[in-house]
Formats: structure tokens, sequence, C-alpha cells
């Protein structure tokens, strides 16, 4: 496998460990309820072209912007370790960490649930 292909196989396995469509779709199909078939082909077009755009955008200027802030690659590395640290700790403790209210809570993981029997057909 020459560079150029190893280098694309990297690049698209990585994007589609950070977009992760397939964790998208009960928030997709609950934000898009009260649509028809074709107004929701039009908003999934225009989200993935303001994604395509926005990672295209931070790919050629993080550099720029990591330099303009300070910030180093390994700081970076750090943070984001510490960052999904913390998230893990609570998973496994149980807790959810969030400025939402109960009902905000309550009403939250409803509609996650509708999205999720949405999707599976329950």
């Amino acid at each position: 496998m020459d560079e150029l292909s190893r280098f694309a196989l990297v690049t698209l396995t990585a994007v589609l460990f950070i977009v992760d469509p397939i964790a998208v779709v009960p928030t997709y199909l609950v934000i898009t309820r009260d649509e028809t078939a074709e107004e929701r082909r039009s908003t999934a077009r225009r989200a993935c072209l303001a994604m395509t755009l926005l990672l295209i955008v931070f790919a050629a200027t993080g550099t720029l912007l990591f330099r303009a802030f300070g910030i180093t690659l390994p700081a970076f590395r750090t943070a984001g370790g510490l960052i999904l640290w913390f998230v893990a700790m609570d998973m496994l403790r149980g807790e959810r960490r969030t400025q939402e209210g109960r009902d905000e809570v309550i009403e939250g993981r409803a509609k996650e649930l509708s999205g999720v029997k949405e999707a599976f057909g329950l």
C-alpha cells in the first residue's frame, strides 16, 4: 500500500470516528420527526455540507489556531485525555455532571428514547 493510500485510509477512519454517523441517527430522526422525506433529505444534505466545511476549515487552519493561542500538540493531547478520563469516570460511577435541570434531563431522556424507538421501528 503506497503512502497516499495509507494516508487516505487513516484520514477516512479518523473522520468516521469523529463524526460517528451511526450515533447521530436517533438524534436526526427526532429533530426531523415532523418533516417530509424531501425536507429530511434537505436537512441531511445541509448538515453534511456544514460538517464538511467545518472539517476542511479546521484541517486547514488548525495549526494556525494552535499557534495563535499558544497550544502545543502534547498539551492538547493531554487535555483531551483528561477530559476523556473524567467522562469515563462519571460513566463508571453512573453520574452525569450537567448544568441541565432535573426536568430538562427527564425531557432529554424521553426524546432519546423516542428517537431510538423510531430508529428501530419499535
